[in-house]
């Protein structure tokens, strides 16, 4: 079925590619390295302005399916992996579930364990300090009046209306970020480093502003091969 979908890639809209790949992250699949080839080949083709960023994990996964052949383990089904001795290994859940839409890509399925140790760091910059106008519904209200035919005359009845208007109220400051998600193998060797929502790395410093042009921004997009932020981290708006 999903190697039938494949064949077809080059006849998909971008949204129908972006649910074929969120799929992937999600469901540990084993296909074929020609055929998602392929397929990232036509998703970089609709994504040119995070090309380099979806390479990094092609790339990364390149590094990892290496290890996992080397450590012997490549015909099981599920693999442990882990974040150091530093972090409790009863603490290292949220650590594996942030990188499970990336590990899936691999064609397995992840719990914490020893077949594999990895070290994940995440750090946050201020990028700018913005200005938001905020306003506020009131509700006010008004006369009116309503005029009537009675036979050959007019008569008129005026009654109290109430509405809601939006009232400027002010302004608020708020605080834009650049979070980073670095991911190294145990010996420090890096594998990728992306900004978790991507637009933030078109982001000029002294414009205040980003610099992408939204043709190539289906949605906002996040780290993991630039699919919408919303599937992976709900409330995650911040640009």
């Amino acid at each position: 079925m999903l190697c039938t979908q494949i064949e077809q890639v080059n006849e998909m809209t971008i949204y129908e590619l972006e649910m074929f790949l969120y799929f992937l992250t999600q469901y540990p699949i084993q296909i074929g390295e020609d055929k998602l080839q392929k397929l990232f080949a036509v998703w970089k083709a609709q994504k040119p302005a995070y090309t380099k960023d979806i390479e990094q994990l092609l790339s990364a996964r390149d590094e990892l399916k290496k290890l996992i052949q080397l450590s012997g383990n490549e015909r099981q089904e599920i693999l442990g992996v882990n974040f150091g001795e530093v972090i409790p290994i009863k603490n290292q859940r949220p650590y594996l579930e942030k990188i499970k839409p990336f590990l899936h890509l691999l064609g397995y399925e992840f719990t914490i364990g020893g077949d594999i140790s990895l070290i994940l760091n995440q750090k946050s910059e201020l990028l700018v300090e913005r200005s938001q106008s905020v306003y506020e519904n009131v509700e006010k209200s008004r006369q009116v009046t309503d005029r009537y035919k009675m036979g050959n005359n007019y008569t008129s009845r005026t009654r109290t209306e109430k509405y809601t208007e939006s009232v400027y109220a002010g302004s608020k400051k708020t605080n834009v970020y650049q979070r980073q998600l670095t991911l190294s193998l145990a010996d420090g060797k890096e594998l990728f480093s992306l900004s978790e929502f991507l637009p933030h790395q078109f982001f000029n410093q002294e414009k205040r502003d980003y610099e992408i042009p939204y043709r190539q921004m289906a949605r906002h997009e996040c780290w993991v091969l630039a699919l919408p932020q919303s599937w992976f981290c709900p409330g995650c708006d911040d640009y």
